[in-house]
């Protein structure tokens, strides 16, 4: 079985799984997209982005372990840390940048 097929059912096990099953809506959302791209996986908050010669060559635990990667991913997406990375991001970086240059936080 190629890689890819691999990854669908290790999805699609997790998704009918009773611990994961609530996740499914997360999962199939965005894309799953194999890439060398990036060192292991990675999320933009819609699309997966797994690298296969990683997952296939070091992750341990066969399938348990590839479906553990997906999970975390799943996971930031489903606690939308990059929507409010972004927010965050955007109010505190000034008094970040201004507590960094002159060592006192702004009123």
């Amino acid at each position: 079985m190629d890689f890819e097929r691999r990854l669908k059912a290790i999805k699609i096990k997790l998704m009918r799984s009773e611990e994961f099953g609530l996740l499914g809506g997360v999962a199939m959302h965005g894309s799953t997209i194999l890439t060398t791209d990036v060192p292991i996986a990675a999320t933009n908050g819609r699309d997966c982005y797994y690298n296969p010669e990683f997952l296939c060559t070091k992750i341990g635990n066969g399938d348990l372990g590839v479906g553990f990667i997906m999970v975390h991913e799943w996971m930031h997406k489903a606690a939308m840390h990059l929507i409010v990375y972004k927010t965050l991001a955007k109010k505190m970086l000034p008094a970040l940048t201004k507590l960094r240059t002159t060592g006192s936080i702004p009123s």
